[in-house]
């Protein structure tokens, strides 16, 4: 997979782009948690975003950069982008942990590209 990843809550996504993308939760889990839910939600009204999935298996993803981050079974969720406007918007990822608790982590979204 590459390149669909929150790393460093950042992601780059070409306007026409209807993929899959990763967020990896784990820095916000205490020891013994893990991720039960989640909704994502974003300021761009025209990106379409699929329901999230907490991933339960650990994962290999590719961040834009390149570089490989594994996300740990039930410590991350996915979900689809589509659409969009052009420009720096937030996606909102809230998260249920198995432990009753409630975090949310802000993402920044850079979309960019020519609308076919």
């Amino acid at each position: 997979m590459a390149a669909n990843v929150f790393a460093k809550n950042k992601v780059h996504k070409h306007i026409q782009a209807n993929d899959t993308y990763y967020c990896d939760l784990g820095n916000l889990l205490n020891t013994g948690e893990t991720v039960s839910s989640a909704t994502v939600a974003s300021t761009d009204t025209g990106l379409t975003l699929g329901t999230p999935a907490v991933i339960t298996s650990d994962t290999t993803v590719t961040d834009y950069d390149g570089n490989s981050l594994t996300i740990e079974a039930n410590t991350g969720i996915s979900f689809t982008m589509a659409s969009g406007t052009v420009g720096c918007w937030l996606v909102t990822v809230v998260m249920t942990k198995s432990t009753g608790g409630i975090d949310a982590v802000d993402c920044e979204l850079e979309i960019a590209g020519e609308a076919a």
